[in-house]
């Protein structure tokens, strides 16, 4: 029983038991943290690996490294922060000790000290296991993960140790205006109850020792401490979001992106601390106001287009809309003149491709290409160039016809550029590296520090447009494949047409109503024809680009685009909107 009665003194652990019992939205952050890098969260995604492996850069080093650790030095002041205002009243002993708020730090760290020891054990497996990364490695990529760690930490406590004041730092002032606060100052319940109890805390050098009585100190002056010590913690907490805000600008600025692991722990600060200073405002009334402003926003923005932001296509006249209706669809899925024009061309097309292959009866091959992100992107690009190397070119000689999803597609449209400047072996070797290259750090940076506050204007294809997360992520496609992508949809066409280039067909979903639009350099009509199966009306699941939006619009559209918009994940790139009435 006796030793019982510490467990339930030691003040580390009571702390993380109030954790449970009063402070369940912090909890959900750690609990998401934990399992991501437990891979319990996100498994099929590899969200793991952008905290054990993180690129900045093009490589992982010790740099990436201590750009997670200074992210998590801000998440878990954020922690800190949020939790002293939720659970210190009921620890009233800590106002007269030296640095409340940095006492309070120590003793609550229980749960980033966790997390800490489980990410090292996982780090150091993972990069011995799937990196095969050295030991010195993986020692160096430790020491910048505590580097970075380190330098928030001492930029925060360099901040907090003049500003953290207990009673006696309050009582030296005996200021009448003082006193005077002090007599005005609303008592906190928790103080009352929190009294009487004796706990063991660790002071300065983490030395264990028991707190002092307090029932000598009033109420008032409790509560004066705790709120001086509040208000500065307000301040630190306005002033991490406002410095995030600007190392955001700074970033896209200059191009700098950190890794997305490190954009996740950004956006999950900021999220905390926007919570924990509206709680500080609101308290009990915090997630009514949340919840309201959602409701009110999602009613605004479905009625008005002040918080709808539209994602549109660079290079496309929106003022021009075309109609989209059933009507109209099935107007267009019944054009057999433009069937019948489209098929001749198409098969004008196949005999080219036949010719160009110069055997009598050549295989015809199709390839599908599955989703998967990144890794997707580089499976179909070596399967590609391994298909041409065992074969001496006649792969993509008689490969006529390419489909698919996501990753797939960006390696087999990548492929296809490459193999279009023939005899370029550099070339080749050069993109099966850079085919591999990260394509989340620029787009989750952008999403953390700059869709979430403000949307900066950034040339982008000739134009002024506003960053998002998908031009962030055209703009990192576009480097990783040298921009050969980059290009008009017509600059494909005669390749297609000759024979010397398979087509390839893109097929984004319509969200609105469930449909496939069709993206082609070529005219494909005949796609969208359907015939009613079994005496019952056709759907119409297949809709052709071209025919809604016009021949023009389509082939002026940069490949690029019509690649994102092909492997758009949900929540991770915005929707697209298309220049129709009603919007798709």
């Amino acid at each position: 029983m006796k030793r019982l009665h510490i467990f339930r003194q030691f003040l580390p652990l009571v702390l993380v038991f109030h954790q449970i019992k009063h402070n369940v939205i912090a909890l959900l952050y750690w609990a998401f943290l934990f399992a991501v890098i437990t891979d319990s969260v996100g498994t099929t995604f590899g969200l793991s690996y952008l905290f054990l492996s993180p690129e900045f850069s093009g490589s992982v080093s010790w740099l990436s490294f201590a750009s997670i650790g200074f992210a998590f030095g801000g998440f878990t002041m954020a922690f800190h922060s949020y939790s002293y205002y939720k659970i210190a009243p009921r620890f009233p002993f800590l106002t007269v000790l030296s640095k409340p708020f940095v006492r309070f730090c120590m003793n609550n760290s229980l749960i980033p000290f966790a997390f800490v020891i489980l990410y090292c054990y996982k780090l150091i497996v993972f990069q011995l296991n799937e990196e095969l990364s050295s030991k010195t490695d993986i020692l160096i990529f430790l020491s910048g993960f505590f580097l970075g760690f380190s330098v928030f930490l001492f930029l925060a406590f360099a901040y907090f140790f003049p500003m953290n004041k207990n009673v006696k730092d309050i009582l030296r002032k005996k200021s009448p205006e003082v006193l005077e606060k002090i007599q005005r100052i609303k008592r906190f319940k928790a103080f009352s109850k929190g009294k009487k109890y004796e706990y063991i805390y660790f002071s300065k050098y983490f030395i264990p020792k028991y707190s002092r009585p307090i029932n000598h100190y009033t109420e008032e002056m409790l509560s004066a401490v705790f709120l001086q010590n509040r208000l500065s913690t307000s301040i630190f907490e306005f002033m991490t979001i406002a410095s995030f805000i600007v190392f955001g600008w700074l970033g896209l600025r200059n191009d700098i992106f950190v890794p997305a692991g490190t954009s996740i722990l950004l956006l999950l600060t900021i999220l905390l601390l926007l919570f924990s200073m509206l709680y500080s405002w609101l308290k009990n009334f915090t997630y009514l106001v949340i919840i309201s402003c959602i409701i009110l926003f999602s009613i605004i923005s479905s009625n008005y287009k002040v918080f709808r932001f539209e994602n549109k296509l660079p290079g496309i006249d929106y003022t021009a809309k075309k109609e989209y209706s059933i009507q109209r669809i099935d107007k267009l899925a019944n054009n057999e003149a433009k069937f019948q024009k489209d098929s001749l061309k198409y098969i004008t097309l196949l005999k080219n491709w036949k010719k160009q292959t110069g055997k009598k009866k050549p295989y015809l091959i199709v390839l599908n290409a599955s989703g998967g992100g990144s890794r997707s992107a580089a499976w179909t690009f070596e399967v590609m160039y391994q298909l041409d190397s065992i074969s001496n070119g006649e792969f993509s000689k008689q490969c006529q016809f390419i489909a698919g999803a996501s990753g797939g597609m960006l390696g087999a449209a990548f492929y296809r550029s490459i193999h279009l400047r023939q005899n370029d072996s550099d070339l080749e070797e050069k993109a099966r590296k850079s085919i591999k290259n990260d394509l989340l750090n620029d787009l989750s940076f952008v999403a953390s520090t700059n869709d979430l506050f403000f949307r900066y204007s950034v040339n982008h294809n000739g134009g002024k447009v506003k960053l998002n997360r998908s031009i962030a992520f055209e703009n990192n496609l576009n480097r990783n494949t040298f921009n050969l992508l980059n290009v008009p949809l017509k600059n494909r066409r005669k390749y297609e047409f000759s024979g010397k280039a398979p087509v390839i067909v893109y097929t984004p979903t319509i969200l609105n109503d469930g449909r496939q639009l069709v993206f082609s350099s070529q005219s494909l009509s005949f796609l969208g024809k359907q015939e009613p199966i079994n005496g019952m009306e056709s759907s119409y699941q297949t809709v052709v680009a071209s025919e809604i939006l016009g021949d023009g619009v389509v082939n002026n559209l940069s490949e690029t685009s019509v690649l994102r918009m092909n492997a758009t994940f949900p929540f991770v790139l915005p929707m697209t909107t298309l220049p129709t009435n009603p919007s798709i």
